[in-house]
């Protein structure tokens, strides 16, 4: 909250304390002298309905301040759940901890993260599975979907199987200085050595597959399925596509047009199947959906990446609404369908 207070944001702590509720505002506002509270006062009542996201931004930035307390580093973490319980499902807000927690605790492979793909495909291609998959659990998503598209496709499933399991077999962090240590000689590189986060895990994998073309997928899957099924059936469960948007009742598809760009929605459909293009225009207005088809006309030579991008960014909007329970993807079982 100091730190908070420090940088004269006294809106973010109105927002903070409208979470918080009546009774445990009342009692962090006794904190303040009568000056601060008609200042916080005013800004409450300016505040109105705070959307999740909004809220969600204010409390990594209280995480933040508190983390740079050691004693309190854990009240922190246990606060944050006990304020994010009745806006979002558990495993929503245990993410948003975990990233603001990795965030600030691997410093590992940090030069790597700075290398071009084609450089860092090089030197990864000769390397052992496990190496690599410690290393593209560090790589942002769309980064080591890059690589992983270049690796042999024996080599692919068994790094990706490597990878899901990572944050349960946490390597050793001498291993992974090694590892570094050995690369970025390789890479001609410096980096600063640091601590290792948690690393890996399902949730990882999906966002690396979701970045990656559907026939690469189900390969990766498959020799996934031919070595361990029910870790195969978990990053399914993970998956999102923008071609899920099939599966959604007429209400969700419209919930998830409501947060998309019109651009980004207009992009998106070029090239689209028939299936998407209907679940799409059917839950529109008349005129919006004329409208759009008439930005999708004229829209000319657009490059497969612009496509991809745009509808990578409906994926996330999906993938976020169903973790916040706004959608529901997964509405039966897993089948061997999933790209």
């Amino acid at each position: 909250m100091l730190g908070l207070m420090q940088k004269n944001n006294v809106y973010k702590v109105a927002v903070l304390l409208t979470l918080l509720g009546r009774e445990a505002a009342q009692e962090v506002m006794k904190q303040f002298d009568p000056d601060m509270v008609e200042r916080i006062g005013k800004e409450m009542l300016k505040c109105g309905e705070i959307s999740k996201a909004e809220g969600e931004k204010v409390l990594r930035e209280f995480v933040q301040e508190m983390r740079k307390i050691d004693t309190v580093a854990e009240g922190g973490a246990s606060f944050v759940k006990a304020v994010l319980a009745p806006m979002m499902r558990a495993d929503r807000a245990e993410r948003i901890l975990e990233e603001i927690k990795r965030s600030q605790e691997i410093e590992l492979f940090k030069s790597l993260r700075e290398v071009e793909p084609e450089k860092l495909i090089a030197v990864l291609h000769s390397e052992h599975p496990q190496a690599i998959a410690l290393v593209l659990a560090n790589l942002a998503s769309e980064v080591a979907g890059t690589v992983m598209m270049q690796l042999s496709t024996a080599k692919q499933g068994e790094v990706m199987r490597r990878l899901a399991i990572l944050d349960k077999t946490q390597p050793d962090i001498e291993m992974a200085r090694e590892i570094e240590r050995r690369l970025l000689e390789r890479l001609e590189k410096e980096v600063d050595h640091g601590k290792l986060g948690k690393l890996g895990g399902v949730q990882n994998c999906a966002d690396i597959l979701n970045q990656m073309d559907k026939v690469a997928v189900h390969r990766i899957l498959e020799e996934m399925e031919s070595k361990n099924v029910q870790l195969a059936e978990e990053i399914k469960q993970k998956l999102v596509r923008f071609d899920d948007l099939v599966k959604l009742e007429a209400m969700e598809i419209q919930r998830v047009l409501k947060e998309v760009e019109t651009q980004d929605l207009a992009t998106s459909l070029i090239k689209a199947s028939k299936e998407v293009e209907e679940a799409v225009f059917k839950n529109m207005s008349k005129r919006g959906a004329d409208m759009l088809k008439e930005d999708i006309e004229v829209m000319h030579n657009v490059k497969n990446e612009v496509i991809r991008a745009a509808r990578l960014k409906i994926a996330e909007i999906m993938r976020r609404l169903d973790e916040e329970g706004v959608i529901v993807l997964n509405k039966g079982s897993i089948t061997d369908e999933v790209v």
